[in-house]
């Protein structure tokens, strides 16, 4: 037999409606990796039991699923991980068609999981579609804004995927809600930590020998990307998961593609490099920009087959390494001071202003501190001044510890 290649291997993610549940309504996303290693890790509780008259060991039994590990990939303009890490988007088109409004439909906002099922009689929408809100009298922050449809239970309702904090009351006052028939050639997704993260069931293909690993119930533990010097930025995710079942057909034989846009180190200007809310020249890295959210995998209960029955995120971490040239005690004085601070700084592709080859995302800690650390003297050469930081919420206007702007020409159905 043929031993299987990763080079022709494929892995695929889709939302869950339910967790640890495959999706009804099949609509996965091509994803561009370099490795993948999630899998299922099963222990062995060995026997104590002694046999008597021997020093043979007796069989032990099956200990619990653990299913998890890395996606490691590129930094793309095009990818699903940075929503699956954030957990909370809001879109804006330019251009786009939309189809007649919907005639007095209702809706329910399920605001602690992000979600709007909508009453509408035959809508005509698909998981993946978008949906234009309008004028609505509340919640005003839907207005002018596109979602994606996460779910259809019926050819009379749907379900929309929302952003954190909206207001639970309904109004359609004098608004509209339309499906978008004909996508917009550019969008900007503002994408902002502490959401509520979605579940994702994940697929591991070995097309070539026709054997595919499903995992359900998948959250994204953390990401972490870094920028500074040239080349590609890498991008690294974690992930912990509920269960693996082996299948010899993908559970999805045409997946969505939404192509492979990389962002580079060269697409940095250094106009767009801000510390503290002020262009700097000096910085040399930025490393190991992490969002960790704290996942809470210990959850086997009683009866559950050894697999998880839930994961749920705990308070979010938002940490990483300034490194800059040593010129002053500017960096210095406000680690020792834990005087607060700020990162800003947007990668580009073309113009950057989101259409096809032309993207652009602009990573924003609104608030963060320095660790204190002096500068070493490493040689002869220029000398280095490398601080740890963490950054956090307190009062920022953008309500968030990590907020991550991602202009392209991909609507929001295929980047959830």
């Amino acid at each position: 037999m043929a031993q299987a290649q990763g080079a022709l291997s494929q892995v695929l993610m889709q939302m869950e409606n339910t967790f640890k549940t495959l999706p009804t309504n099949v609509k996965s996303k091509k994803v561009y990796i370099e490795t993948c290693d999630i899998k299922l890790d099963q222990g062995m509780d060995s026997s104590a039991v002694l046999r008597g008259g021997t020093r043979h060991p007796t069989q032990g039994v099956r200990g619990n699923v653990d299913v998890g590990g890395g996606i490691n990939t590129e930094l793309q303009a095009t990818t699903a991980l940075l929503y699956a890490a954030l957990g909370s988007m809001a879109s804006s088109q330019t251009g786009g068609t939309m189809g007649t409004a919907f005639g007095a439909p209702t809706a329910t906002i399920d605001a602690v999981n992000q979600l709007m099922t909508i009453n509408q009689t035959t809508h005509g929408c698909s998981v993946g579609d978008s949906i234009e809100i309008a004028g609505l009298t509340a919640p005003t922050s839907l207005n002018s804004l596109v979602f994606p449809v996460v779910a259809v239970p019926t050819a009379n309702q749907l379900i929309i995927r929302i952003p954190m904090g909206t207001t639970t009351t309904f109004t359609l006052g004098s608004g509209t809600i339309k499906r978008v028939t004909a996508n917009g050639t550019a969008y900007t997704h503002t994408l902002k930590a502490g959401g509520n993260l979605a579940s994702y069931v994940i697929e591991k293909g070995f097309t070539d020998i026709g054997q595919y690993f499903r995992y359900l119930g998948c959250k994204c533990s953390s990401l972490s990307f870094g920028i500074g010097g040239a080349g590609l930025i890498k991008l690294a995710t974690n992930w912990m998961g509920a269960s693996e079942s082996t299948a010899s057909s993908s559970f999805d034989t045409a997946p969505l593609d939404n192509g492979k846009r990389s962002f580079d180190n060269l697409g940095i200007a250094a106009a767009n490099i801000l510390e503290g809310a002020s262009a700097v020249a000096n910085i040399l890295s930025i490393d190991s920009l992490t969002i960790d959210n704290d996942l809470d995998g210990d959850t086997f209960v009683v009866g559950g087959g050894g697999s998880r029955a839930g994961i749920s995120g705990g308070i979010y971490k938002i940490t990483g390494t300034l490194k800059a040239q040593f010129e002053d005690l500017t960096y210095y004085t406000k680690a020792r001071n834990l005087t607060e601070s700020s990162l800003d700084f947007t990668i580009t592709r073309g113009t950057g202003a989101g259409t096809d080859n032309n993207e652009s995302i602009q990573v924003v800690i609104p608030e963060l501190v320095y660790k204190a650390a002096s500068p070493p003297i490493e040689g002869p050469k220029g000398v280095v001044i490398t601080l740890g930081f963490e950054g956090y919420y307190d009062n920022n206007a953008d309500a968030t510890g990590l907020k991550i702007i991602l202009k392209n020409a991909i609507p929001p159905g295929a980047l959830i």
